[in-house]
């Protein structure tokens, strides 16, 4: 920092001292009065003989109202007449008002007591009787003092200087010499400065501090909260949080104490705001940050200096399994502000990017409430509804073989044994804080509010600095500002036809899984609990971009599973061709007027939702639909199979699914059966950043049973009657096609699994880029399959996922001049050879 009264007073006298002192060559002392930083302690007589200490070291202090950054600053040593031709650089921390901090010099023979830990080592030998030291608010070296008088432009450099002993050069008149087992201390525990070495220091046995001893707040400075146990004593955060080295670790050993603590407001939000220890303790084991609640709008800014006096507790939200937040709150709160600090060094972001627990947890968990910035960092999830969340990695984790793609995805894996990447590296950027806004709205800081930041998979930005926050099951960062300004790459939404996918041959069979969700009509069904009902515009909408998507990028494939609709009305429409309760045109009549004339078929299921499983084929394809219906009830020909392990029925004690719709088709003449699924969802499960590890999936039972039914119906009533039948099982199966932790045999693998009939998911042959059809949470993974069976598998010739949509989310829902946010689902898409099938069949 500059030095101006020193400089000022130098002024004044310069002509004449210069003269005098440029003619005996020696240098003139100097007067100054600091209003920061100082230097408190001067000890040269480490490792001499008589010496307790084993080093020489330079003690400094902040006797100021404001921290002060030392980042540039030195400490410069030269001899009782010689020019400052050694120095020491110190590191890059915030001193705080009343802080000391400790440099250690060279190490002596003697002596037996090492100094406490220093905050920074030099090599300088300093001479135990006499010499002289200078802080100085730059790094690049003086190289006067002695034989050299110092230029107006070095002095004005000069922020607290010493002689003591015989030094030709210091403050006032020089401070007296010094020995092996006696230091120079600055009166007031480092509070006096009067401009004179010879008033301010005394000489006494050494005593050298550190940044972490008490602090010293100097008169005229504010005083510590009343309500702080001890008065002027303080808890630092890193203190607070303790050290967190596996999942027995993560809460504050603090917990239910009255504190006090000081540090740098660096986020700011609607019930609260992160505060950072200014220098930390260097251990990456342990947290400096903390958030402070204060259950409405808090009245500091970012910059602020605080302390905070309150009580330790542990944060759990709404969910009994989430993770806790460290936080400092009532009984007891009180908050005063002591001045302003620059921000902390961000810590770069580099997450491990396999196992979530204990790895991912342990090390999120040391950043929270921590000042972080993530480099280069790539969208991995859209943008999610009126949250204002998304998801991104940054350039350290966005590495080959980690899941990461050059799209942008981030695949979710499996990995050896029943392990899964979940990718622990992908973080949720929370640009909604807690203050106010509603859709489409952001506050970015106090009292502004802005449109919030829409991005898609594969977007980047130059950096997003804020801080680590865990909220909802979600660890998250919480920016310091607005992430819209450090955009530098935003696709927007694509164009017609960008998915790629081929049409279909004259001699192949197209098969498509395809989860349009929440495809409702506009009436409420008294015998139905059929929501949403939505209005004519939304119904409008989402008919134009589901058809677009089956024309434009699916090119009008031969059948379609759909998951998620209410029933078929909404799909052929009724006698008018209009979606019920409106006049919007339903999906089949405007995919008749783009040469694409379809049948779709449905079956009443129990959904909770009254959603249905639904078969849509191709009329001008030589494919016929001679049966459909529920497999739970069967048609004339077909016996039914009674679900006795209520899977679907809802009589268990899982809730109502939906039953298996089955489509018994004829494509030229060959037959196939295909199995329209939609499984139960993975709602209800523990988050995966939860107190249970790994997380308890409780709904993935009721998948068990119905895979097991599926299985059970293939082998009872499929195979059966046929042992070479031609099927397809597909639709939204709501799991991954692996296990997960624990699970034992998957739903997917249950499905697949049999000595006699064994079936085959065509997702596996598939490069692992396109093995996603949903992303959640900024992991892309599989929920929709198309499985078949060796007949169908024969025939294969082609395979793919379109990714039209999860890339998105619902970002592009009311843009009808694109397919994409049709769903948050990509379709599967399967082809097959007509004539190898006919083939098959007749075998």
């Amino acid at each position: 920092m500059p030095w101006p009264h020193f400089f000022t007073r130098w002024m004044f006298v310069v002509a004449l001292i210069f003269v005098v002192f440029i003619s005996l060559n020696t240098s003139p002392h100097a007067a100054a009065a600091s209003t920061t930083l100082v230097i408190s302690q001067i000890y040269g007589g480490g490792g001499n003989t008589g010496a307790t200490l084993t080093n020489d070291y330079i003690e400094l202090f902040n006797l100021g109202t404001a921290p002060v950054s030392l980042a540039d600053y030195s400490v410069q040593y030269a001899s009782s007449s010689g020019n400052f031709t050694q120095q020491t650089d110190l590191t890059n921390i915030i001193l705080n008002p009343g802080q000391y901090y400790l440099v250690q010099q060279a190490t002596g023979n003697g002596g037996t007591t090492p100094l406490p830990t220093s905050d920074t080592t030099g090599t300088i030998n300093m001479a135990g009787s006499s010499g002289k030291v200078a802080l100085v608010n730059s790094t690049t070296p003086l190289n006067c003092g002695g034989s050299t008088t110092c230029a107006t432009e070095q002095l004005a450099t000069i922020v607290d200087l010493v002689g003591y002993g015989s030094a030709n050069f210091f403050e006032g008149a020089v401070t007296p010499g010094l020995s092996n087992t006696t230091a120079a201390l600055r009166s007031g525990s480092g509070c006096s400065d009067t401009n004179n070495n010879s008033t301010d220091f005394t000489t006494d046995t050494p005593t050298p501090r550190n940044t972490a001893s008490p602090t010293n707040i100097c008169d005229g400075s504010p005083v510590t909260p009343t309500l702080t146990p001890i008065p002027g004593d303080t808890t630092p955060i890193y203190t607070i949080q303790g050290t967190t080295t596996d999942l027995n670790t993560l809460e504050s050993p603090l917990v239910g104490q009255l504190v006090t603590t000081e540090g740098v407001v660096t986020v700011v939000l609607g019930n609260g705001f992160f505060v950072q220890d200014v220098m930390g303790d260097g251990n990456p084991t342990t947290s400096d940050g903390l958030f402070v609640f204060t259950d409405s709008m808090p009245t500091v800014s970012s910059g602020d200096l605080v302390r905070v006096a309150g009580t330790i507790t542990e944060f759990r939200g709404s969910s009994s399994n989430d993770l806790t937040l460290t936080q400092l709150a009532d009984p007891g709160l009180s908050i005063t502000v002591i001045g302003n600090a620059a921000l902390p060094q961000a810590v770069v972001i580099d997450a491990p990017n396999e196992s979530i627990s204990p790895d991912g947890i342990v090390y999120w968990e040391r950043l929270e409430g921590m000042y972080t910035t993530l480099e280069a960092p790539t969208v991995v999830g859209a943008t999610f509804a009126r949250f204002g969340e998304f998801w991104v990695v940054g350039a350290a984790d966005a590495v080959p073989g980690s899941g990461f793609q050059s799209n942008g995805n981030l695949i979710l894996r499996d990995l050896p044994g029943d392990a899964v990447d979940y990718n622990p590296e992908r973080i949720v950027v929370d640009d909604e804080t807690r203050i106010g806004g509603g859709d489409d709205t952001r506050i970015v800081a106090a009292g502004s509010e802005s449109v919030q930041t829409r991005v898609t998979v594969g977007d980047t930005f130059a950096s997003i600095t804020g801080v680590v926050d865990y909220r909802f099951g979600l660890y998250r960062v919480q920016p310091v500002s607005d992430p819209e300004a450090a955009l530098t790459n935003r696709q927007g939404p694509p164009a017609l036809g960008f998915s790629g996918i081929r049409t279909t041959g004259t001699d192949e069979l197209s098969v498509v899984s395809f989860n349009f969700e929440n495809f409702f009509d506009a009436v409420d069904d008294p015998n139905k609990a059929d929501s949403p009902i939505l209005t004519a515009t939304e119904i409008e909408r989402k008919a134009a971009k589901l058809t677009l998507a089956i024309a434009d990028e699916l090119k009008c494939p031969d059948i379609i599973v759909i998951a998620e609709i209410e029933e078929a009305l909404v799909l052929n429409g009724d006698a008018n061709g209009n979606v019920r309760g409106t006049d919007v045109q339903a999906l089949v009549p405007r995919l008749a007027g783009r040469d694409c004339p379809y049948l779709a078929v449905s079956r009443d299921a129990t959904d909770d939702r009254s959603i249905e499983a639904a078969l849509m084929y191709r009329t001008d394809r030589g494919i016929t639909l001679d049966s459909f219906y529920l497999a739970t009830a069967g048609d004339t020909d077909t016996p039914a199979k009674p679900d006795t392990n209520n899977a679907f029925n809802g009589l268990g004690e899982f809730g109502d699914s939906r039953e298996p719709l089955v489509g018994e088709f004829q494509v030229g003449g060959a037959p196939i059966i295909v199995i329209g699924n939609h499984w139960n969802s993975k709602g209800g499960d523990d988050a995966l950043y939860s107190n249970t590890q790994p997380p308890i999936r409780d709904s993935e039972e009721q998948r068990k049973l119905q895979a097991q039914y599926v299985r059970d119906y293939l082998d009872e009533v499929v195979f059966t009657a046929n042992p070479n039948a031609a099927v397809v099982v597909a639709g939204d199966l709501n799991d991954f096609p692996f296990p997960e932790p624990g699970e034992g045999n998957d739903p997917v693998t249950i499905l697949k699994s049999s000595s006699a009939a064994p079936l085959t998911n065509l997702i596996d042959q598939l490069p692992e880029s396109e093995q996603y059809t949903f992303v959640f949470q900024g992991n892309s993974q599989v929920l929709d399959h198309i499985i078949v069976s060796n007949a169908m598998l024969n025939t294969v010739q082609d395979v793919t996922t379109a990714q039209i949509n999860a890339d998105f989310g619902g970002l592009y829902e009311d843009d009808t001049t694109t397919s994409a946010s049709s769903s948050d689902h990509n379709p599967v898409v399967a082809w097959f050879s007509r004539s190898q099938l006919a083939q098959t069949t007749a075998e």
